[in-house]
């Protein structure tokens, strides 16, 4: 019994270093000057977009799950959550069995349940990006959109759901699986707020209201890149005017430019 008190309390201690670092970084680069490399995005989308921050944020829990079981050869749960630390048992449980697109499902890793209390290993023939590929969102974002050209709301191009879905993949995988225990309630929102409105309703909705929670979120991960404004100012050519400046001034509020 005192083992276990011992590991739980080592464990909890580690998340809460791991949380310390990871908020300290998100303020340096908040307060890091603007980089010189910012190009300006023309109204008509015609120009170059404008160049994505450095790749330089933790991986993914997928990336980081699957790096470990490879480097180990299996693992049980327990033993990822030691090594993975800024991650909850929760976390790591669903993104690798207990989710449609988890690890397992996708048949990324392997799960042999006997002998307790079950090991992880790398499936035979996987190699590549573990995290769900992008033609996953664009056919949720699809299947969503047709819901609502079914109630009546204009359907959408191809060109419109390829780049929202892009959004939504980056949003969830770089920003919400680091938060709420890797509940997918708030990307689901996004999908119900698809079938609702449609890709272009969802899209001038969000950045018309006040309340503005995933831009927030995103730039406490540094990652103004994951936030709808960056994807509406750098593809300008399919949204309205009005949405694409919204977007600009919404980024320049945080200060961010585009």
């Amino acid at each position: 019994m005192v083992l276990e008190t011992v590991h739980t309390l080592q464990t909890a201690k580690s998340q809460l270093l791991s949380t310390v670092a990871l908020i300290d970084r998100a303020l340096d680069m908040l307060q890091a000057q603007k980089p010189e490399a910012d190009v300006e995005v023309e109204a008509s989308g015609s120009g170059p977009p404008a160049p994505a921050p450095a790749d330089v944020e933790f991986l993914t829990i997928d990336e980081e799950i699957v790096g470990l079981v490879r480097a180990h050869g299996s693992l049980t749960l327990n033993e990822v959550t030691e090594r993975a630390p800024r991650f909850s048992w929760v976390q790591i449980n669903r993104r690798t069995r207990t989710t449609k697109d988890s690890l397992v499902n996708r048949g990324v890793l392997v799960f042999e349940a006997s002998p307790k209390p079950g090991r992880l290993s790398i499936a035979p023939g996987f190699s590549g990006d573990p995290n769900p590929p992008l033609s996953g969102y664009i056919e949720k974002i699809a299947a969503a959109d047709e819901v609502a050209v079914a109630s009546g709301k204009a359907p959408s191009s191809d060109a419109l759901i390829k780049v929202f879905a892009t959004f939504h993949r980056l949003y969830e995988q770089r920003v919400l699986w680091w938060h709420h225990d890797g509940d997918p309630m708030r990307s689901g929102h996004i999908l119900k707020g698809v079938e609702h409105r449609g890709v272009m309703g969802l899209v001038e909705h969000m950045l018309t209201r006040n309340e503005d929670s995933g831009l927030k979120l995103c730039m406490a991960a540094g990652r103004p890149d994951a936030t709808l404004e960056w994807t509406v100012a750098t593809n300008a050519g399919l949204f309205p005017v009005t949405l694409v400046e919204a977007a600009k001034a919404r980024l320049g509020s945080v200060g961010v430019s585009v």
